[in-house]
C-alpha cells in the first residue's frame, strides 16, 4: 500500500509539473553522428557519454552551430541547415514553420494546420498546442549463401506539447522477420525483441516496440515518465555501461545541467526479469495457467563535470535489486546505492550494484579521445595478486575528423571484459533485462578491436569501411558455493571459444528527415572452437544466427521512413 501510495504521488507530482521534452531515438544515428562531428570541431560544446538527447537540446545544438557558419565547411553547413528545418517545429512561437505551399500543404488556407514532405507527416501548431504525427515504415532485406533474410516494419510516430513545459511522445513499430538475428545471446549490436515466433504457422517471428513518455522540462533540467533505450558511455561501436541494445523498458528519468560545468543524469528502471515466481503463479478457473515474473528494478546515476572546455569527467553508479518491492530509497538520484545496500540487506545478501566512469577528451580541435571503466567488483589485493582478476569491463578509443582531409574521419577502439562481469550468481540480479545483457554486446571474457575510416562526400551521404575482430573465451558459471573454487581465479580468456573477423563497406543516404536507403557489404568469417569439453558447433549456435556462421560474404540492403 505504501509504494503504491509513493508511485501515485510521484505521478501526480510529474502531471501538476508538466514539460515539454521528447527524446530522439537512438536509432537516429545520423544526427548524433552529426552532433559528435560538430563537438570535436569545438563547433558546439557537448556531452556525448548519455543518449539519447531531447529535442530541445538538438535543436539549440544545430542554432548554436547555424551560428557560427563560418567555422563550417560546405557539407557541414547543408546538414545543419537540413536538421534545422526538422527541428525548428518545436521553437517558441505559435507559427506553424511547415504551413507555406512550398511543402505540398494540404491546408492551404489554414495557418496551423499543414503537411509536409520533407520533413514526412502532419502537423499542428497554435500559441498554447503542437502535435506531428509521422508515418513509419521500413525495410530491411540480408543476402549470402545461407539464403536470405528479410525483416519488415510500419507504425506511426506522435509527439506533442501543451504550453511552455508539458510534452509527451509515442512511436510503435510493428516488425516481421524471418529469420531472427538478434537473440539475447547472440554477439550483435542489432537491437533485440520480444519475439513472438512462428506465429499463424508463418516461419520466423513477429515483435513490436512501443517507446514513449510523458515529460516535464525547464529551463535547466527535465524529469519524466518514460519508456525508451538509454545508452551510456562514449564509444563508436558498442557502449559498455549500457548498450540501448536491450528492448525498452519503463523508467522514471531526471535530468539536470545547473551550470555550463556540471550536469546529472538519473534514472530508476523496472526490468523485465523473465524469471518466474511460483508463489504468486496461479491456476485460473478456465484452468489455464498464469505465471508472474519476478519484479526487477534498477537505479542508476551519472555525474559529469566538466573542469575545462572540450573536458568531460563522468563518474556514476548503480543497482539492479529484486524479490522486495519498490524501496524509497533508490529513488534518491544522488545517492552511492552500494552503500544503501549494506544497510537495507544488513547480514543478508546484498543486491547487484556497480561502478562506472566516463573520459571524454575534446581539448585538440577535431580529435576526440575517450574512455570508460565498468566495474562490477573490485578488490584492492586483486590488483598485486597476478592469479586473481576483477571483474571489469574498459574501452578505450579515439576519432579523428576533418584533419588532414576534411569530410574524413578515422576511428580506433579498444574493448576488454573480465571474466563474469556482467553476471550474478542469482538470476534475477543478472545485468540484464528480457535476457539481453544491459552492458557490451560481448558480454563477459571477451575482448574487441574495431577500426573504421569514413567519407561524407556531400550533404546525407556517408560511407564508411569498418573492421572488427573480436573474440569471446571460456564460457563460467558464477558459483560460489564449491568448496575450493574461486570466481576470480578464472583465467582471462584462456581459451577461445568464438571468434569474428569482419569487414563491413556501409552507405547510406538520408534522402529526407529520417528516411535512408543503406547498402551494406559484409565480408565476414565466424568461428567456434572446441573447448572445455563441448563442440565448436556449440558455441557458434549459442552466439550467431546460422545465417552468418562460418565465411560469408553478405548484401543488405535498407529502406525506411522514419525509424
Amino acid at each position: 500500500m505504501k509504494v503504491r501510495l509513493f508511485i501515485l504521488i510521484l505521478f501526480f507530482f510529474i502531471i501538476k509539473l508538466f514539460g515539454q521534452v521528447d527524446y530522439v531515438q537512438i536509432s537516429n544515428f545520423a544526427i548524433y553522428d552529426l552532433l559528435d562531428e560538430l563537438a570535436s570541431e569545438q563547433v558546439i560544446s557537448l556531452n556525448t557519454t548519455a543518449k539519447p538527447y531531447s529535442s530541445k537540446l538538438i535543436f539549440e545544438k544545430l542554432k548554436e552551430a547555424y551560428e557560427k557558419e563560418d567555422e563550417l565547411n560546405i557539407r557541414q553547413l547543408e546538414e545543419v541547415e537540413f536538421y534545422l528545418n526538422e527541428y525548428k517545429f518545436i521553437k517558441q512561437g505559435h507559427d506553424n514553420p511547415y504551413s507555406d505551399k512550398a511543402k505540398l500543404n494540404i491546408f492551404n488556407k489554414a495557418s496551423h494546420f499543414s503537411t509536409s514532405i520533407n520533413p514526412f507527416g502532419f502537423f499542428y501548431k497554435d500559441s498554447l498546442f503542437s502535435l506531428t504525427v509521422k508515418p513509419i515504415w521500413g525495410v530491411k532485406y540480408w543476402m549470402n549463401d545461407s539464403g536470405s533474410v528479410i525483416q519488415t516494419w510500419g507504425g506511426a510516430e506522435l509527439k506533442a506539447s501543451v504550453g511552455k513545459h508539458f510534452g509527451f511522445y509515442a512511436s510503435l513499430r510493428d516488425n516481421r522477420i524471418n529469420n531472427v538475428l538478434a537473440e539475447a545471446d547472440y554477439f550483435t549490436e542489432l537491437k533485440g525483441g520480444t519475439y513472438q515466433y512462428n506465429k499463424n504457422a508463418r516461419k520466423g517471428a513477429d515483435f513490436n516496440e512501443m517507446i514513449g513518455g510523458i515529460t516535464y522540462s525547464w529551463k535547466w533540467g527535465e524529469l519524466g515518465i518514460i519508456k525508451d533505450n538509454i545508452i551510456w558511455g562514449d564509444n563508436y561501436n558498442g557502449a559498455n555501461i549500457l548498450s540501448g541494445r536491450t528492448p525498452s523498458f519503463p523508467m522514471v528519468k531526471f535530468y539536470i545541467n545547473p551550470a555550463h560545468w556540471f550536469n546529472f543524469n538519473y534514472f530508476h528502471g523496472w526490468l523485465i526479469s523473465e524469471v518466474k515466481d511460483s508463489s504468486r503463479s496461479y491456476i485460473a478457473s478456465s484452468g489455464d495457467n498464469r505465471w508472474v515474473y519476478r519484479n526487477k528494478f534498477m537505479a542508476a546515476n551519472l555525474f559529469t563535470i566538466t573542469p575545462f572546455k572540450g573536458v568531460n569527467l563522468s563518474i556514476g553508479n548503480s543497482i539492479i535489486y529484486s524479490d522486495n518491492d519498490l524501496n524509497p530509497a533508490f529513488f534518491i538520484p544522488f545517492m552511492f546505492y552500494k552503500s544503501i545496500d549494506h544497510t537495507l540487506n544488513h547480514s543478508i545478501d546484498n543486491h547487484n550494484s556497480q561502478l562506472f566512469g566516463n573520459a571524454s577528451l575534446r581539448v585538440i580541435k577535431h580529435l576526440h579521445l575517450y574512455g570508460t571503466l565498468f566495474i562490477d567488483e573490485l578488490k584492492l589485493a586483486r590488483i598485486t595478486n597476478d592469479t586473481l582478476h576483477n571483474f571489469y569491463s574498459i574501452k578505450m578509443g579515439s576519432k579523428i575528423s576533418n584533419w588532414p582531409i576534411k569530410n574524413i574521419s578515422v576511428t580506433g577502439e579498444f574493448t576488454h571484459t573480465n571474466p563474469l562481469t556482467f553476471q550474478h550468481r542469482l538470476e534475477t540480479l543478472e545485468y540484464e533485462s528480457n535476457q539481453y545483457n544491459l552492458g557490451h554486446y560481448l558480454t563477459d571474457n571477451s575482448r574487441e578491436i574495431y577500426a573504421d575510416i569514413t567519407v561524407k562526400p556531400i550533404n546525407k551521404l556517408k560511407v564508411s569501411l569498418s573492421y572488427v575482430n573480436a573474440k569471446h573465451g571460456n564460457v563460467y558459471n558464477y558459483i560460489t558455493n564449491i568448496p575450493g573454487l574461486k570466481v576470480d581465479a578464472y583465467p582471462v580468456l584462456k581459451n577461445v571459444t568464438w571468434h569474428k573477423k569482419s569487414i563491413t563497406f556501409k552507405s547510406s543516404y538520408e534522402f529526407l528527415n529520417n528516411s535512408y536507403i543503406i547498402i551494406e557489404y559484409i565480408i565476414s568469417d565466424i568461428k567456434g572452437y572446441d573447448v572445455d569439453g563441448l563442440p565448436a558447433q556449440y558455441y557458434l549456435d549459442k552466439y550467431t544466427p546460422d545465417f552468418f556462421q562460418g565465411k560469408h560474404n553478405t548484401l543488405m540492403l535498407s529502406m525506411n521512413f522514419g525509424f
